[in-house]
């Protein structure tokens, strides 16, 4: 296949979730393939061969110079494509394998001010907050409406029988309707003072404990997030430890099978 009609196919396979695996490793799980075993080695595999070279210009017999080549299979892992196909990684895939395209293996990355945000905005306790500063709001209103105007309208209609208009002598009609119309001002009233100065004081109240409440999240959050970053880092840490382990017991495990013919200086980057 062209490379481009390659990519289509592997494309093609991921969108009907099929775990896939190549022989090739790391060149076609870059390309989106899910799984592979072999690693990225041409570098190392070029180097082998201008360190022969060399000892063959150097004078050294061919029949001396080693021709093996440990490729170090490994598993290697798409990241990118699992979440695509929704194939789970285990810890113990994430521990030992090499990934690519790490970043899509978790979720959107935030920043401590978003997840400060995110979490006033999804806690509960919070919302109930809000909710009891609204319903405060609501009594201080209601508590103040006593010193509004009070305007009350009345209609009466009264029906009465024939025989008890007719005993009554003229004091009681058949029927009367009659219309009331009062209006009240409360002018001064020291009891009514002080429940509107207790109803807006306790608006106060409940918007301080509202604060109280929002730093008690942001310091949650705030430990949370500080206490994954030093995991984060212990954990980055120790799987470099793991990777110069495992390098080194290589090079021992190669020591024992092939001697060298003539010392040298090996070096790494810690």
């Amino acid at each position: 296949m062209s490379e481009k009609k390659y990519k289509k196919f592997i494309n093609l396979l991921n969108e009907q979730k099929i775990p896939t695996f190549s022989m090739l490793g790391y060149i076609d799980v870059e390309k989106g393939v899910l799984s592979g075993l072999t690693p990225k080695f041409f570098v190392r595999f070029a180097r082998r061969i201008s360190i022969n070279i060399d000892r063959i210009l150097q004078g050294e017999k061919i029949n001396k110079v080693s021709t093996f080549f440990d490729k170090q299979n490994r598993l290697i892992l798409n990241a990118k494509t699992a979440k695509k196909i929704n194939f789970p990684l285990s810890f113990d895939m994430l521990l030992d394998a090499q990934i690519l395209y790490k970043e899509y293996n978790s979720s959107d990355l935030l920043t401590i001010y978003q997840a400060k945000e995110k979490a006033l905005n999804n806690n509960l306790l919070f919302k109930i907050k809000e909710e009891q500063i609204k319903q405060s709001r609501k009594n201080h209103l209601i508590t103040w409406s006593k010193y509004l105007p009070l305007i009350q309208y009345s209609l009466n209609y009264n029906i009465y029988d024939a025989e008890t208009a007719k005993k009554s002598f003229g004091n009681v009609p058949k029927w009367e309707t009659y219309n009331e119309l009062s209006f009240n001002q409360l002018i001064f009233s020291d009891p009514v003072i002080t429940d509107i100065i207790n109803s807006k004081k306790g608006i106060k109240i409940r918007q301080l404990e509202r604060e109280v409440q929002n730093l008690d999240i942001i310091y949650e959050v705030s430990n949370c997030y500080l206490n994954y970053l030093i995991a984060k880092a212990i954990n980055d840490l120790e799987k470099r430890n793991i990777e110069i382990i495992r390098h080194h017991k290589n090079l021992a495990i190669k020591s024992e099978i092939l001697p060298l013919s003539r010392p040298f200086l090996l070096s790494f980057k810690m």
